[in-house]
Formats: C-alpha cells, sequence, structure tokens
C-alpha cells in the first residue's frame, strides 16, 4: 500500500514545479520558485514569460495548462531547473512567473507593468535583476513593456523578445533607459517577417544604444518551436538567454564593499509600490 501511495504522489510532486496563482487582479499565472525559497530570506533574479495568443485563456489552473505547450513554461514542464552557474561559477535560481493573457485582449498592452509591480510586491525579488521575454505576441508584448511610459521606473535590466515585432521610434526610448536587448527571429518566419522583427533594433541602433541591441538570426526557424525550443531550452549555448541574463550584477543591500556616494542602490518600497534609490548616506532619490 504505501508503495502504490508513493506512486500517485509523484506527478503531484512533478507539476508542483509550476504552480497556478492569482494576482490580485484576478490574473491567473504560473508561478516557478526556486528550491529553498520558502525556508531562506535571499533575493532572487525573476524572469517574466509572456506567451503568445496560442495560449490566452480565462486564468483557471485548467486554462493555465495551456502556457506549458511554449517557451519557458514548456521546459520547466519537463524538469528544466531554472539554475545556471553565472560567470563567476556561482549557481543561481530564477523565479520565474508566467501571466496568462485572457482571451478578449489581442496583446499585453498596458498589462504587463501592473503585473511587475504585483510580482515585486509579492516575492522576493531583487529589483535589480527583472528580466523580461516572450514569444509572438508575448514578444511584441516584451518590447512595448520596455518603452511604455508606465515602465518609467524602469523595471527591466534586460529584454529577450522572440519572433515578434516592435516600434521604430518607441524603441529609441529603450534605447535612452538603458535596457539590454537580445533578440531572436527564424529566418524562415512567414508569420512575422524578419524586418519587423529588426525594425525595433534599428531604432535603437539610430541612437547609438548603449548597450548596444543584440539581434540573432536562427538558422531554419520558423514562426513556432524551431525558433523558440532553442532560446527556451538552454540546450543550445549560443542562444541562451539565462546565461545572459545572469551577466547582469545584482547591487544587493548587503554589498559591503564601499561605493561612491554618487553611486545608487535600487530598491522596491513596498509603501510606496515603485523603485526609489538610495546612495551610501542613505538619502533617497524617486
Amino acid at each position: 500500500m504505501k508503495k502504490i501511495l508513493f506512486l500517485l504522489l509523484i506527478p503531484f510532486l512533478c507539476g508542483a514545479q509550476q504552480v497556478p496563482r492569482k494576482s490580485s487582479t484576478g490574473r491567473g499565472y504560473l508561478e516557478h520558485l526556486p528550491k529553498g525559497y520558502s525556508t531562506s530570506k535571499n533575493l532572487y533574479p525573476c524572469i517574466i514569460f509572456l506567451h503568445g495568443s496560442g495560449e490566452r485563456g480565462d486564468g483557471s489552473p485548467a486554462a493555465l495548462e495551456l502556457l506549458k505547450k511554449n517557451g519557458i513554461p514548456k521546459f520547466i514542464k519537463n524538469d528544466t531547473s531554472m539554475c545556471f552557474v553565472n560567470k563567476n561559477g556561482v549557481k543561481e535560481c530564477f523565479i520565474v512567473l508566467s501571466p496568462q493573457q485572457t482571451t478578449n485582449r489581442s496583446g499585453w498592452v498596458g498589462d504587463v507593468i501592473p503585473f511587475v509591480q504585483y510580482a515585486l510586491s509579492n516575492y522576493r525579488i531583487d529589483p535589480n535583476r527583472v528580466f523580461l521575454t516572450g514569444l509572438s505576441m508575448g514578444g511584441d508584448g516584451t518590447w512595448d513593456a520596455s518603452y511604455t511610459s508606465a515602465n518609467l521606473a524602469n523595471y527591466f535590466v534586460a529584454i529577450a523578445p522572440v519572433s515578434c515585432k516592435g516600434d521604430y521610434y518607441s524603441a529609441k526610448i529603450t534605447a535612452t533607459r538603458k535596457i539590454s536587448v537580445w533578440a531572436f527571429h527564424g529566418d524562415k518566419d512567414t508569420s512575422v517577417p524578419v524586418s519587423d522583427g529588426k525594425r525595433p533594433i534599428n531604432g535603437m541602433v539610430s541612437v547609438n544604444a548603449n548597450p548596444s541591441p543584440i539581434f540573432t538570426l536562427i538558422e531554419g526557424g520558423t514562426h513556432g518551436g524551431s525558433t523558440w525550443d532553442k532560446v527556451y531550452s538552454n540546450l543550445y549555448p549560443e542562444y541562451n538567454i539565462y546565461n545572459w541574463f545572469l551577466t547582469f550584477k545584482s547591487l544587493l543591500p548587503t554589498e559591503t564593499q564601499p561605493l561612491p556616494d554618487i553611486e545608487l542602490k535600487a530598491y522596491y518600497d513596498q509603501n510606496l509600490k515603485k523603485i526609489i534609490f538610495k546612495d551610501v548616506t542613505g538619502m533617497v532619490y524617486e
């Protein structure tokens, strides 16, 4: 009898890698937390993943299963741990939050930043290491969230739009916000032309963006798994966005090395519901 009970528990334990949740506004999302999250006091890097149009739903646990068809949720489902070794040889693990868009919405415009604010208020996320990525419709939403006026707090240190389009002129705002960009597109994509994928990159380049954006064309990649799996599976070192994300160093409050007075650290203020900045004297810069 004990053996039978153990076998019945195995699927439940595996499925617990991504837990269905509801935000304070009722948006359904999948939650993936690093092992030991509940017993630690650490801040973690966070990836927010935006799905494509085919995975929209009502946010119920059943509908959220659709998110596991593509992108990061697919590979977490297949036991990807979301823990990677950074350039200093230290293993770091991501919080991954994957919100679901409703079926009456054809894009993500206006919906990403409120979810980011909710996430920062409810999880121990390092506010200096919030990353955004998405594919197709979710890639469009990734670009939009980077340059929207709602992102005046500049929540993202880096974004990775995949198989999508963005606006040439608006992407100049992304450049001025110093957001690092690594965009991907399949060279056989017939749903979103490669020229559409390059358009926001060209906008950033036109203003000499620093850091300079990266655009990677995936040979033989279509508007589907032949492109998306290469980006999100972590099996292809040349496309590994996770290790790239970890090249962005956090400025944690626990760091002890002396800093010049002009250098600021970012903190998320739970009361003000926004990021503030402090210098070494404790002076606040909003």
